[in-house]
């Protein structure tokens, strides 16, 4: 059955970035007719009460569910489009899964924009004691106490260890995986799992095809440092977690931030520049960071022209290091109280460094950090971004060259091999 319509299920509602990202163009351009289907409502009924996206695309095929009934109906009668998942699987996500299965329907995992992710350690493990310690505090139903430390349990059991047939049934494997770096390959066994009949198809993480615009305007370093925001104490993706997320004080987090960039600025003689993420919403807030310039929408652009990035453990850091530039991971003692801190380390150990806590003394020293390693960096582009080998060419028009040429039966069998 040759693929004619691609479907991207959605758990959150398009966006122009999104539009951009998931490659509509190409696709279309490619013969492909795309369908957007907004589960929101669905998949997480809280998310709009929480954030209103300032930047929502307009598509002529967006179907925006009510409820699961009009969902699976939808499934079962569109068996011969190809679905890109981009809920994830959970608990809330668990009967389109089983409507995959049920209904022998083609879907396509994307699996290329992974980050260093940290394992359950002795510390990481202490936080989520502590947590259910506050679950006892917190309830005094006690019924209502034992619900939540199941949920709590079967949590971590599916974040921390692959193996979770005990916590989601058998399902089918995606029909496709793109992947990116060679890491990526650790997602693979994760469910829904690669199986006998999934196609691996090797591009690069979605920032590369930025890279690939602007790899040609690089320039001369201007007198900054940039920032690259994760907009902390606010993200929305926050609202997409059943325990609403880490917690961080929004007071006392960009009081830190903006005390060391003050004294930073003074020391060396550089402004910081905020590259703000994506979906932040500083336009609707006080002056987070008190006068200094925020912009949004142009983080590639920022990092090309900087001195050094500051980052905690954002994305965005694949353009540093595709652009070799210096990087200086800070944390601080509110981040430290949360599950941030593991992750704002992991990120740093690639690069053979420890974070620097910006409320502690000699946080200004910054000896050692304004070089780069090139084997650390060499070796995170391959984990993280791109294996070597890979098409020089946009992300959508790598998938679309290999599901076109896998449907024209071209390509006779999977490539499961890391390049």
């Amino acid at each position: 059955m040759t693929i004619k319509e691609i479907c991207f299920l959605l758990q959150t509602p398009l966006t122009k970035r999104d539009y951009d990202r998931f490659g509509i163009e190409i696709l279309r351009s490619r013969g492909f007719k795309i369908t957007i289907l907004d589960a929101t409502k669905i998949l997480q009924p809280g998310y709009l009460a929480g954030y209103q996206p300032h930047d929502c695309a307009r598509h002529e095929n967006i179907i925006c569910f009510e409820n699961k009934d009009e969902l699976v109906d939808y499934l079962k009668k569109n068996k011969d489009v190809l679905f890109f998942d981009n809920a994830g699987l959970s608990k809330n996500s668990l009967f389109v899964y089983q409507t995959f299965k049920e209904n022998n329907i083609r879907f396509a995992r994307v699996c290329a924009s992974l980050i260093p992710m940290p394992g359950l350690n002795e510390k990481s493990f202490i936080y989520y004691v502590k947590r259910l310690l506050r679950f006892y505090k917190t309830y005094n139903n006690a019924k209502k106490m034992i619900l939540n430390i199941q949920k709590f349990l079967i949590d971590r059991l599916r974040r921390f260890f692959v193996s979770t047939e005990l916590v989601f049934p058998k399902l089918n494997g995606p029909h496709y995986i793109i992947a990116g770096g060679r890491e990526c390959a650790s997602l693979f066994d994760e469910p829904p799992a690669a199986d006998e009949n999934t196609q691996i198809i090797w591009a690069h993480a979605l920032d590369y095809d930025l890279y690939l615009e602007n790899r040609c305007s690089l320039t001369e370093a201007d007198n900054y440092c940039v920032f690259l925001d994760e907009y902390l104490p606010y993200h929305p993706d926050c609202l997409t977690l059943e325990d609403g997320g880490p917690s961080v004080n929004a007071e006392k987090y960009y009081s830190s931030l903006n005390k060391y960039f003050d004294q930073l600025e003074y020391k060396y003689g550089l402004p910081v520049i905020i590259a703000a993420h994506p979906r932040s919403q500083y336009d609707r807030l006080p002056d987070c960071f008190k006068g200094r310039r925020v912009i949004r929408g142009h983080s590639i652009e920022l990092v090309t022209r900087s001195k050094f990035v500051m980052i905690h453990c954002s994305t965005s850091i694949s353009f540093a290091v595709m652009y070799r530039k210096p990087l200086v991971f800070i944390t601080m003692n509110e981040i430290e109280k949360t599950v941030y801190r593991d992750l704002v380390k992991s990120f740093a150990r690639q690069f053979g460094k420890k974070p620097i806590n910006i409320d502690k003394k000699d946080s200004l020293n910054l000896d050692g950090e304004l070089s780069v390693n090139e084997k650390a960096y060499s070796r995170y582009s391959c984990n993280y971004i791109k294996i070597p080998g890979t098409p020089e060419k946009p992300f959508w028009e790598i998938v679309a060259d290999k599901i076109l040429a896998f449907e024209e039966g071209s390509i006779a069998s999977k490539s499961l091999q890391v390049g």
